[in-house]
């Protein structure tokens, strides 16, 4: 779900030279992915899955371990807050309004 929600936050800003293809499980069939989201999914997955504070995407002992292109703090928080937002908005709109004791 995080890769869809990052693509269709970037594929508006999308550039025909910039764009990787990927392999949908073991068919022939493909898609393809704008570069700036390739980039923006791994810093989010570089910073948030282990819990790393969000400056690390400007800290240079970092990104010299790192393939991942170069971006600013502002740049990771701005796609960061809208990964979260759309995530928010999938969840109340699939979610049933009770979720057992939980109202939301």
């Amino acid at each position: 779900m995080l890769v869809t929600v990052i693509y269709s936050i970037t594929v508006s800003h999308k550039h025909p030279e910039h764009h990787h293809e990927m392999a949908v499980g073991n068919s022939d069939k493909t898609f393809v992915i704008p570069e700036k989201a390739v980039i923006i999914f791994g810093w989010l997955d570089w910073v948030v899955m282990p819990g790393q504070a969000l400056s690390v995407v400007e800290n240079d002992y970092n990104r010299k371990f790192s393939k991942l292109k170069p971006i600013s703090c502002n740049t990771f928080m701005k796609y960061s807050q809208s990964v979260a937002q759309e995530v928010d908005e999938r969840l109340r709109d699939e979610l049933p309004k009770n979720f057992g004791n939980w109202t939301i």
